[in-house]
């Protein structure tokens, strides 16, 4: 059975950013050895937590296990160029996650601490935010 949304309900479908009231903690390890933490409230994208993971199966090989703790559940809309002003909202383009302060996203398991902290080296250079580094 399939659901038709009203008008009305489609504007919960493509939330605003800003008015997302989103609070969790995600500070302690659950899995790994080491985490990586955000230093900062921001939001990340699908994109960066791709980059981080190819760079970290590339290190790691066959050595350590990687664990994504993050969501992407906030829509971004977006118009297509040469569109006038009005019509309403945009489609949605892709998804974002928000990540608090102290949030750990991804954790590594199964990594000497001298191969961990070199990893953590290299990933902060593929992400737009300043991050820290959380072990056990």
């Amino acid at each position: 059975m399939e659901i038709k949304l009203m008008k009305s309900d489609l504007r919960f479908q493509k939330r605003c950013i800003y008015r997302l009231n989103i609070r969790h903690s995600n500070f302690f390890l659950e899995k790994g050895d080491f985490g990586i933490c955000s230093a900062d409230n921001t939001l990340i994208t699908p994109y960066n937590i791709n980059c981080c993971r190819m760079l970290l199966k590339r290190e790691l090989k066959k050595k350590g296990r990687v664990h994504v703790r993050c969501n992407f559940n906030i829509p971004k809309t977006i118009k297509s160029t040469g569109v006038r002003m009005g019509k309403g909202k945009g489609d949605i383009d892709h998804y974002l996650g928000h990540l608090s302060k102290n949030d750990c996203f991804l954790e590594i398991k199964g990594v000497s601490k001298l191969l961990g902290l070199k990893l953590f080296r290299k990933i902060s250079y593929k992400l737009p935010f300043r991050i820290k580094i959380l072990d056990l």
